[in-house]
């Protein structure tokens, strides 16, 4: 398993896997916290695809 890059679509479907679960667990939880959740699903999301750009660049 020595890849030299990490499979880009496990990254992103890990990452969407977590988020949802982020978002599953901030439902239960009480008033302000799903909106706090959905902020964070949305920084986790704007992360990757800044992440995922470097990456495309750095390969050329």
């Amino acid at each position: 398993m020595n890849q030299r890059h990490p499979n880009l679509n496990n990254i992103i479907s890990a990452n969407a896997n977590f988020s949802y679960m982020l978002l599953i667990n901030t439902k239960v939880t009480i008033g302000n916290a799903y909106i706090y959740g959905e902020y964070i699903c949305y920084y986790v999301f704007m992360y990757v695809i800044c992440f995922i750009s470097q990456f495309a660049k750095k390969d050329g």
